[in-house]
């Protein structure tokens, strides 16, 4: 209305603008209108004189702030947009009082917020992206926030001041977006740690993930970062199962299972942190975005993640020793294990075999000199018993004849397992008795002879322990050919054992049969006319067993011969003067034709 006084509108952008500028807030002598001549005409077209003047009197903006509109949800980036009706300072945000929930009215689930950061200037709208924690929290909520219609904003009183500093009141009811931006980003592995005493498997994800979702066998464990060509010891070793520890979220943690523990550490996998690697499939977990879920980036097999520094933890279980058998016929023991060994470090010399229970009374025998046979399975292991350690037993009749005299202990430093653990001791007064026993029934067999024709002595070694005193001369026969096919010779009852029971049997020949066998030429001269034969009946093993025989047509070549390389000596002569004849005794057979 024309008049003296003239009210003039601002427009809503114009006070916000002034708002947004602290103009004309609290005081009259900060607040000046400045105008130039072209503002404005007298009644007669005469324009006013421009000028400035300070404002005379100034009402405060005592109005809250409103909000207008929860703008956006940005489920990617964990930001929401919010709308007032005036420009609000967003130095006085109180993140504590903004609530997000399942739904408007008595919703299933909400969470209020516990940080966060203002990604804008002092405005009307005002961009809040969740802090961290926030962020995780609500991702990892699958009833919040996981759409449009599960997401709503709940503004408690004092969330925000305008820049008259009037604090917002309240928005009433809960407001649901106006757009829902969906989570489109994949979750990717970020760090895993590895505890082989607890068997548990830690993953840690970028953002949360669904626990059910877990596709265990997509999960490998390998020596190595990259997997090409490389040992199969060191080859990613997928997961057969496991159980999930943890509810879903950032971190995955996986009760791993006793098998796979057992094919872990019978592998090369995981013995320190240089040897703990991880590979994932693609999808191997899906993180909790609505419906679907973002599947997990794939960790190749050829670009494996190694274990975070100081997050390895490895198994300080010491084994044990759970049973053994032994087995005379194969002259070997079995050994089981409580978990994957290193059989190469086993030292023999501290298995000790024992009759008894008690220190006090047992025999004992190391197994010095024996041997790894095989590798039965990661847990268990043969021995071949060395011949000097079977021999100490064997030849005892009260030790290692039942399991009821058989037991065993060992020192704390015999054998470690995969991993360096040295097995737990075994003392010799609490010693693991044998789970079964195998007594020896096998024939002895002839391996090896040497003859010396100066000594008249004949060594024959067996395969088993013999029985000397079933020694029966006349079973051994020595012949020229291998098949019987020239002259032979059997030993007399004069030829006598003078060695104890052994492997090897030594043979006193008498001075008969001694001679005998050097009356003939074609025979025992060299290795090549040497052959042993020997009936069954002709020894026994200390276990009763007849010897194999070796027959006359498979007559046993002679390993080594001394030659008879002694001169005879004339022991004395007689004279038949009626005869015209003389008698001369020598001290073995001489060739008659040979005399001169």
């Amino acid at each position: 209305v024309n008049d003296v006084l003239v009210p003039l509108a601002v427009s809503h952008d114009d006070l916000n603008a002034i708002k947004l500028h602290r103009i004309c807030i609290t005081s009259a002598s900060g607040c000046y209108l400045n105008w130039s001549a072209s503002a404005i005409d007298d009644m007669a077209t005469n324009p006013v004189v421009a000028g400035s003047l300070s404002a005379t009197r100034i009402t405060p903006d005592t109005i809250a702030p409103s909000l207008v509109s929860f703008t956006v949800y940005d489920a990617d980036a964990g930001v929401l947009t919010l709308s007032f009706d005036e420009t609000v300072d967003v130095s006085t945000i109180v993140f504590t009082t903004v609530l997000l929930e399942a739904f408007f009215v008595a919703p299933v689930t909400s969470y209020q917020l516990t940080g966060g950061l203002s990604l804008g200037p002092d405005s009307s709208t005002v961009l809040l992206e969740l802090s961290n924690p926030d962020e995780v929290a609500v991702l990892s909520n699958a009833d919040l926030c996981k759409s449009q219609s599960t997401c709503w904003l709940v503004l408690q009183p004092t969330f925000i001041a305008d820049m008259s500093g009037n604090r917002f009141v309240s928005i009433g009811s809960a407001r649901f977006p106006d757009s829902f931006a969906n989570d489109h980003t994949s979750p990717a592995l970020v760090s895993f740690s590895l505890d082989m005493y607890h068997a548990n498997l830690s993953l840690t994800f970028s953002k949360p993930v669904a626990m059910s979702s877990a596709i265990f066998t997509s999960i490998a464990l390998q020596g190595i970062a990259n997997a090409t060509g490389i040992s199969s010891l060191l080859a990613p070793l997928p997961l057969d199962t496991g159980v999930v520890t943890t509810h879903d979220g950032l971190v995955c943690t996986i009760l791993l299972t006793s098998a796979y523990m057992f094919n872990l550490e019978s592998s090369q996998i995981a013995k320190s942190e240089n040897s703990t690697f991880i590979s994932l499939k693609a999808g191997t977990f899906k993180d909790l975005t609505f419906k679907v879920g973002n599947p997990s980036i794939v960790v190749p097999t050829t670009a494996a993640i190694q274990v975070s520094p100081g997050q390895f933890f490895r198994d300080t279980v010491a084994p044990n020793l759970t049973a053994f058998s032994v087995d005379f016929t194969k002259m070997q023991i079995r050994l089981s294990f409580s978990k994957p060994m290193n059989f190469g470090s086993m030292d023999f010399s501290e298995f000790v075999l024992q009759s008894t229970a008690s220190s006090a009374t047992a025999r004992s025998q190391a197994l010095v000199g024996s041997a790894l046979v095989s590798v039965e399975s990661p847990t268990a292991c043969i021995i071949n018993i060395s011949q000097e350690a079977a021999k100490s037993i064997l030849l005892q009749d009260d030790f290692c004849t039942s399991i009821a005299t058989t037991f065993i202990s060992i020192a704390p430093t015999t054998i470690k397992d995969n991993v360096g653990n040295l097995a737990i001791a075994i003392s010799a007064n609490a010693p693991v008795q044998a789970a079964a026993l195998i007594r020896d029934v096998t024939a002895p067999t002839l391996v090896s002879y040497v003859l010396n024709m100066n000594t008249g002595y004949l060594s024959i070694r067996f395969s088993r322990l013999i029985d000397n005193s079933s020694f029966v001369a006349s079973a051994f026969c020595l012949q020229s050919a291998a098949r019987n096919v020239g002259v032979s010779y059997c030993l007399t009852s004069g030829s006598e054992v003078d060695t104890s029971n052994d492997y090897t049997l030594g043979v006193r020949l008498s001075w008969t049969d001694l001679n005998a066998l050097k009356f003939y030429s074609a025979m025992c001269t060299s290795v090549n006319n040497t052959y042993l034969s020997a009936a069954a009946v002709g020894l026994v093993g200390i276990n009763g067993v007849n010897i194999i025989a070796a027959t006359s047509t498979k007559a046993n070549k002679a390993d080594a011969l001394i030659a008879d390389t002694t001169a005879p000596a004339l022991l004395y002569y007689t004279v038949d003067m009626s005869r015209g004849k003389l008698g001369i005794a020598f001290s073995e057979t001489v060739n008659a034709t040979a005399f001169h």
